[in-house]
């Protein structure tokens, strides 16, 4: 019977070559782009390292001020995070870190560009990073503001030239760090472990970030097993309706939900 089928649709291709070629490339062409969109969704979705708690993590990546004729958007603030989110029933961990931004360093004269993050130390407990080399920055040297970071693979090749990376210094923005750690290359899609460079938020050139409840930060939550994240966030509801908002005569709420990432 398929030799039969297999015959029909020769006949069928020698009398309409043209068509058959269009349809045949037609269907090809499909299901290369499905398949190629199904990687990338996949890559960026699917629960890779590091990001191997990804059911339970939940993510406030904006914030909204609001008011009768106006509104901002924007990232959540640091003080937002840091004085509202913490604590909530449900949740084991939560992180502060700030989404990536481009910086300089200078090899040999030459410009590098770098995409850093400021994070807290939770920022590792709830990311399961695989060290090649030394580990991650911890809670005292967030503390102690200390000069200290992590690189990935990527900059330790750009920047050091590829020997090994702990215990040499290295150069961002202006500001000199030590560092402590390597990890490797995450894809720029993933958004909550993407860096070249990971460097304590106490490192910042001034504290006016704590005064913001609007900013570049976000908020990682790992919930406990078994946490409702729609009882998370009735929770955070509440006590976003206490926050004093910096402009009160436009603003009168401001709102933030932990989302899946």
């Amino acid at each position: 019977m398929f030799k039969h089928y297999a015959k029909t649709a020769w006949k069928v291709f020698l009398r309409r070559k043209f068509f058959t070629l269009i349809s045949l490339f037609g269907i090809s062409f499909t299901l290369v782009v499905l398949m190629v969109a199904t990687a990338i969704l996949d890559h960026a979705f699917a629960p890779y390292p590091p990001e191997v708690n990804q059911d339970r993590t939940r993510t406030i990546f904006r914030a909204s001020m609001l008011g009768e004729h106006n509104t901002w958007n924007s990232g959540a603030g640091y003080r937002l995070l840091d004085r509202h989110a913490r604590g909530l029933p449900g949740v084991e961990r939560l992180s502060i870190a700030s989404m990536p931004s481009d910086v300089q360093s200078f090899v040999g004269g030459q410009k590098v560009s770098l995409s850093r993050r400021r994070s807290d130390a939770e920022y590792w407990k709830i990311l399961g990073f695989e060290f090649i080399e030394g580990g991650p920055f911890n809670a005292a040297d967030v503390e102690e503001a200390r000069y200290v970071a992590v690189i990935n693979e990527r900059t330790r090749d750009r920047l050091l030239g590829g020997i090994a990376a702990v215990g040499r210094t290295v150069e961002a923005d202006g500001q000199r760090f030590r560092v402590v750690g390597v990890v490797p290359n995450v894809p720029a899609i993933r958004m909550i472990p993407y860096a070249d460079i990971w460097v304590p938020l106490t490192t910042a050139k001034n504290d006016r970030y704590k005064d913001d409840v609007v900013g570049p930060f976000m908020g990682i939550a790992l919930l406990e097993k078994g946490a409702s994240v729609d009882a998370v966030n009735a929770e955070l509801r509440s006590r976003l309706k206490q926050v004093e908002l910096p402009d009160p005569k436009n603003y009168d709420r401001i709102i933030a939900t932990f989302e899946t990432p």
